[in-house]
């Protein structure tokens, strides 16, 4: 059974389960069918269903004694006067006292399966109108910049004479170690 359905039925009937399911994991430790593959997965199965069983079972208790914490907390919060009157120990008192009762309605509401309101995810906004204009103007004004390429062919390049090398300078005469 799946937790769900699990949730949805009273005490009683959870409890009688929760036996039952024992009663047959007892009898099947005893039993030498136990020791096949198909036995080992039913026994596993109801191990897992008891946990199930034993969860909700549990969560019901915890949220009752939560309820009666909210409730107790709510009565003396109440017996403590309004916020703003006694002295600074009597304010300080009631002010842990409230935390503790938020705390206690926040838990009730974990556990009672109430979920809180999402929080909304902040949605980046837009940039504005001009920005992105400008942005256009300045890619326009990059491809403005830029020089038009000639359409003509590249001329070949001719070997330079050696004149145009620097041949009219004297050259440095190599050492040589004799």
């Amino acid at each position: 059974m799946s937790n769900d359905k699990l949730k949805g039925q009273p005490d009683k009937d959870l409890r009688s389960r929760l036996n039952e399911l024992n009663g047959e994991n007892f009898q099947a430790r005893f039993s030498t069918e136990a020791m096949t593959p198909a036995r080992g997965a039913q026994i596993r199965q109801r191990r897992r269903e008891v946990a199930r069983i034993h969860t909700v079972l549990h969560a019901r208790a915890a949220l009752a004694r939560r309820q009666e914490e909210v409730k107790r907390l709510e009565l003396l919060l109440a017996g403590m006067g309004r916020p703003h009157e006694g002295t600074v120990e009597d304010k300080r008192r009631r002010a842990l006292v409230a935390g503790r009762l938020d705390e206690a309605r926040r838990a009730v509401a974990e556990l009672s399966g109430e979920r809180p309101a999402p929080v909304p995810k902040t949605v980046e906004k837009p940039a504005p109108a001009r920005v992105e204009k400008k942005a256009e103007d300045k890619a326009a004004e990059k491809v403005a910049e830029k020089p038009a390429k000639k359409a003509e062919p590249k001329a070949e390049k001719k070997p330079a004479k050696k004149a145009d090398k620097g041949e009219d300078k004297p050259k440095a005469k190599k050492k040589t170690d004799k």
